[in-house]
């Protein structure tokens, strides 16, 4: 199905107009951004990098997610339906009304509800993560983005310090697995394959996509940066706190081939669709360090299995 396309900010924002098209080179591109929304050029933008003997080491409380889904039959996977777009910015997925993703804990105060995930990536495996590590990039950054309960809607929750929190998921392309392909990753770039035009989108009936996108089995879900920032386009609203994940996710490069085979707005392909990284001024960049690592009584597996898993054992984990 062929929608027509829409600004990656408007799709982002459901309804906070901008006044123009944004785009990653020429005219509209990221140096010219703060000519479309005027907070892009401000003092607290993102994406930032992070150099690793600058954060301040801090333990956090335990970081949750909660998957909830509403359906009359629990064998039914149709009832949990995503939508997969290219927006012409990216590939964005949606969840349905059946579907309720919430985040708590860590730095943040509040409960905050999934709104879309979204892919940044480039023209090579060189490139591609809007956020560095150490002043190096990785091939592909996965954003997902959640709204803060307490306001009504996105176009709301920009206008708060508080009012977003963006999980950053990092991939490279690991050298020597020619035969390696993410199984996880697969479900979205089989989908992409069929939606290479600006505005298609494809429904997904997968009840466990989401939740495996978001908890990966080799992610360490506590261990993590954190910090105060922004949107990474346009309007580029001051109101994220980022959490940026330590471990390093896999892909194939045959997988990151089929994000680069999508066209933008333009019919040109999207190829490099990243913000360069932006000043980090006087902000802190926090570790968070586990509590269980600080007192030196966890070992790796351990550790693997009480900050990984317990998400999904007793800190939150519904499918009703």
């Amino acid at each position: 199905m062929k929608l027509p396309a829409a600004p990656f900010g408007l799709l982002l924002l459901a309804g906070l107009c901008l006044g123009a098209e944004f785009g990653y080179s020429g005219e509209n591109g990221p140096e010219n951004w703060s000519k479309i929304s005027e907070t892009c050029g401000g003092k607290n933008q993102s994406p930032i990098n992070i150099i690793v003997k600058d954060t301040k080491s801090s333990s956090f409380p335990p970081l949750e997610v909660s998957f909830r889904t509403y359906k009359k039959n629990p064998f039914d996977k149709d009832s949990c339906q995503l939508t997969l777009v290219n927006n012409g910015h990216s590939a964005q997925l949606q969840s349905t009304d059946n579907m309720e993703v919430t985040v708590k804990g860590g730095p943040l105060k509040d409960t905050y509800t999934f709104q879309q995930l979204h892919f940044h990536w480039g023209r090579n495996n060189s490139e591609g993560s809007e956020t560095l590590i150490n002043n190096k990039p990785c091939s592909l950054e996965m954003h997902v983005v959640c709204r803060n309960e307490k306001y009504k809607s996105m176009a709301e929750a920009v206008n708060h310090a508080d009012g977003l929190a963006v999980l950053g998921y990092m991939y490279h392309v690991p050298k020597g697995l020619f035969f390696y392909k993410n199984p996880i990753l697969t479900r979205i770039t089989s989908a992409l394959q069929h939606m290479k035009d600006a505005g298609m989108n494809k429904t997904l009936c997968d009840c466990d996509l989401l939740q495996n996108l978001i908890l990966p089995p080799t992610l360490n879900f506590q261990t993590y940066y954190t910090y105060n920032g922004s949107l990474t386009t346009p309007p580029c609203s001051e109101s994220v706190t980022w959490f940026v994940f330590e471990t390093i996710l896999e892909l194939a490069n045959s997988q990151l081939k089929d994000f680069r085979k999508l066209k933008s707005s333009d019919g040109t392909p999207m190829t490099h669709n990243f913000r360069p990284p932006q000043p980090l001024g006087d902000r802190e960049v926090y570790r968070n360090i586990p509590q269980e690592q600080n007192s030196g009584q966890c070992n790796t597996k351990s550790s693997y299995m009480g900050n990984t898993l317990a998400p999904l054992l007793g800190l939150g984990l519904s499918l009703v």
